[in-house]
């Protein structure tokens, strides 16, 4: 499964039975700008960054936005 935007891929990379997803973060151009997973002791989808990278307003809206969709389908639960 794959969610695109303007600049980046959102890549689904796991697509096993557990209760959360793991997705990369790539770069349209280029490499992966980093990974967006499950952080328990905040009970919600982070994104981690990949060191050196670099973002600007639009993409870190890109990556907000789908971290609070990632986050509000979480607590529907399943579908």
């Amino acid at each position: 499964m794959a969610i695109e935007t303007k600049y980046m891929d959102f890549i689904r990379v796991d697509v096993g039975q557990g209760k959360t997803q793991r997705w990369t973060v790539w770069n349209k151009n280029g490499p992966a700008l980093g990974d967006i997973c499950w952080y328990g002791g905040w009970r919600q989808y982070v994104f981690q960054p990949c060191s050196l990278t670099e973002f600007n307003h639009s993409c870190l809206t890109d990556i907000a936005t789908f971290l609070q969709r990632l986050n509000s389908e979480h607590k529907l639960g399943p579908q």
